[in-house]
């Protein structure tokens, strides 16, 4: 009955796809067999999910601990520059490291559903798991389609001292490793 299905869209596919001259036909609905473990011989008892809050889970200590997808993808909305990717990784490990709030920008535009230019303090305060100003450690999720540099700059951070970061208005960034640095190079921008 699989069998019959795959062949039935893959036809479907060949059919529409482009230059073809032929229409595609509606596939027939074909319904699930009862018993869905009997098509996959490992499937013995149904796998719990683990909770995905940040605040159940420990932080991990290391990179190569952390899933790639979300931090991969926040690298891929905050560095404009790819030379900056590693760096923002970097920040964002030490971060994490310290227990301190992502802070990204990427993330609370992600839960708004719109990019802005200018974030204000009630954008910062927007309720939602992806936001965070207001949760501890990674989202939930992904919060874009990271591309390959984005996925290799998360799997090898630079290594820094740096703890912050501000755009500079230009395409880049200006880094910093202390608060009140961070403070002054924002009252500068």
């Amino acid at each position: 009955m699989i069998r019959r299905a795959l062949a039935l869209t893959l036809s479907a596919a060949l059919l529409a796809a482009p230059g073809s001259t032929a229409a595609a036909t509606p596939l027939p609905l074909v319904p699930p067999p009862p018993d869905l473990t009997s098509l996959v011989p490992f499937a013995e008892a149904p796998v719990e999910k683990p909770p995905i809050a940040a605040l159940d889970l420990p932080l991990p200590p290391s990179p190569a601990e952390l899933p790639p997808m979300p931090l991969a993808s926040i690298v891929e909305r905050e560095a404009r520059a790819p030379q900056e990717r590693p760096l923002i990784a970097g920040v964002f490990i030490n971060r994490l490291k310290k227990h301190w709030y992502l802070e990204s920008c990427a993330t609370v535009e992600y839960a708004l559903g719109a990019w802005k230019p200018h974030l204000t303090y009630k954008d910062l305060d927007v309720k939602s798991p992806y936001n965070t100003y207001r949760h501890p450690g990674l989202p939930p999720g992904p919060i874009c389609n990271p591309g390959a540099a984005a996925l290799e700059a998360a799997a090898h951070p630079a290594q820094t001292d740096m703890m912050f970061f501000v755009s500079d208005g230009q395409g880049t960034h200006r880094f910093s490793r202390y608060y009140q640095e961070h403070l002054e190079v924002q009252k500068k921008r």
